[in-house]
């Protein structure tokens, strides 16, 4: 089944970034407070204003954890029911968080997920968020990379996830570029069958063939080789998704909260084996809104520039300062979208770079363009 568009001061080190080709001498210091309309070569000028505060829209990626898909009995997709989107008092999803933060949210949501999808739908996915301009993602896909597959050999190869990740991720940068992105770790499908398997009748339907299949024995025990099989495919991934989010300074990665999860009956669709019930994804949701950014924090990065000639170079050192922690540095040779870069940049004869830092919690500095003489 599948779903329609609804609407509804810490430091950073990071390698050198190197720009273009002789330059004068200069040496100044520029706060995130001066601004200007003009300027000499060499000399900082805000060219964009700082973005702060809660986002005005959500989408939610990822397959049928994300939709609501059989919380309710003998149901297919209940959008309502949303950990990220939902708009049901009863799970208390991230858009009714967010909403009673920031009113002006209300209605402005996406359900781009989508049951059965893999992790190569995900780029996809990120298009779809794009045009509608999402401000916040949430992301929670690959199980059923893991679940999907009969047998070992069939696991979508960790190079392909990587690429997967990747790709979307690439979509943000260019059509989202301001953006913040949740991802959350995979669920631990060995705990989930833990749970699972207490409910009568589950047992078969559990016992489908496929990877996730906990292979129990007479008595009803899963199997601790299959168990550990399980795991040891969702961390493979779960490292790559950490990794890849850690390269975006926009991105939150939930830090292992949805994988270490448990669940008892009280959290599985009591018609359905395989997808949490309600009380599942209320439980979701508010691991979710821990896990992720602190949306009441509005307050922007400040972020400084000392520069400098040395050779035929102009140096930059960029430092931010913000309460929360800084995430990262991005910059931007025009044309070209925004991409993480280190603190220390050095520039060319007539080559222009535009910086901004982002702080722990997605808000993001004014914008500053210098071009070396």
């Amino acid at each position: 089944m599948t779903t329609g568009l609804l609407r509804y001061r810490a430091i950073v080190r990071r390698p050198t970034f190197l720009l273009g080709g002789a330059i004068a001498i200069v040496t100044l210091a520029v706060s995130v407070g001066a601004t200007s309309s003009g300027g000499r070569a060499g000399t900082p000028v805000q060219v964009a204003p700082p973005v702060a505060g809660p986002p005005r829209s959500i989408a939610a990626a990822g397959d049928s954890f994300n939709t609501g898909f059989a919380a309710r009995p003998g149901s297919g997709d209940n959008p309502d029911l949303s950990w990220s989107t939902g708009d049901s008092a009863d799970v208390a999803s991230i858009y009714g968080r967010l909403v009673a933060l920031s009113p002006s949210l209300r209605d402005h949501r996406f359900l781009v997920a989508v049951d059965g999808s893999k992790i190569s739908d995900l780029p996809r996915q990120f298009l779809r968020a794009a045009a509608v301009h999402a401000q916040l993602v949430t992301v929670q896909s690959g199980g059923n990379d893991v679940c999907a597959a009969r047998d070992a050999s069939r696991l979508t190869p960790d190079r392909e996830f990587r690429r997967s990740v990747e790709a979307a991720f690439a979509v943000a940068r260019k059509r989202l570029p301001e953006a913040r992105i949740f991802v959350t770790s995979l669920t631990d499908e060995a705990r989930w069958n833990d749970g699972s398997v207490t409910i009568p009748g589950n047992d078969s339907k559990l016992s489908d063939g496929t990877i996730c299949d906990p292979d129990l024995d007479a008595r009803g025990t899963p199997s601790p080789k299959r168990r550990s099989q399980i795991q040891a495919a969702e961390q493979r991934y779960n490292a790559i998704l950490r990794d890849v989010c850690s390269n975006n300074p926009h991105c939150r990665y939930d830090d292992g909260a949805f994988f270490r999860l448990e669940y008892d009956r009280e959290d599985i669709s009591p018609t359905n084996a395989f997808h949490p019930s309600i009380r599942g994804l209320e439980r979701m949701a508010a691991t979710a809104w821990r896990a992720g950014f602190d949306f009441r924090d509005a307050t922007p990065p400040r972020v400084s520039a000392e520069t400098r000639r040395i050779g035929s170079t102009l140096r930059i050192a960029l430092e931010a300062t913000d309460a929360a922690g800084v995430a990262g540095f991005e910059c931007r040779a025009r044309p070209g979208p925004y991409t993480a870069c280190g603190k220390q940049l050095v520039l060319r004869h007539e080559t222009r770079v535009t910086y901004r830092a982002v702080d722990r919690n997605g808000n993001v500095s004014a914008a500053y363009s210098i071009v070396a003489p």
